[in-house]
């Protein structure tokens, strides 16, 4: 959320705007170092399939997020997360998915913590 709204005010250097989008979804993945001439870490399975799904049908700055997230981010105990219901999008490999934005987050106070911005 932070990198969306510091995009939106950022210019390159010959005053063009940058646009970004984002996808994310949540479940289970297989992790792992690949490759022995230049090994790199990188993540494998359904899960980031999915989210890199969700970044291809998104639109231009806005996080889009599947049902699997939204829930998780829902059930947050340390903030309330603003979704808005994006609808179905055709997903390449899984057919149509239900699709939410992100389109802000915000702190929930708790009883140790005065620091926090928002009380729910």
């Amino acid at each position: 959320i932070e990198a969306m709204e510091f995009v939106e005010t950022f210019r390159t250097t010959d005053g063009a705007k940058v646009v970004i989008r984002a996808g994310i979804n949540s479940g289970p993945l297989v992790a792992g170092v690949v490759g022995t001439k230049r090994p790199q870490y990188t993540v494998f399975g359904d899960t980031v399939n999915v989210a890199a799904r969700m970044e291809t049908t998104s639109r231009d700055m806005r996080i889009q997020c599947s049902d699997a997230t939204c829930q998780l981010l829902r059930m947050s105990s340390s903030h309330l997360f603003f979704l808005e219901k994006r609808g179905t999008v055709a997903v390449k490999g899984k057919g149509d998915m239900n699709a939410w934005f992100i389109v802000g987050a915000a702190d929930i106070c708790n009883e140790n913590d005065a620091s926090t911005s928002l009380c729910v």
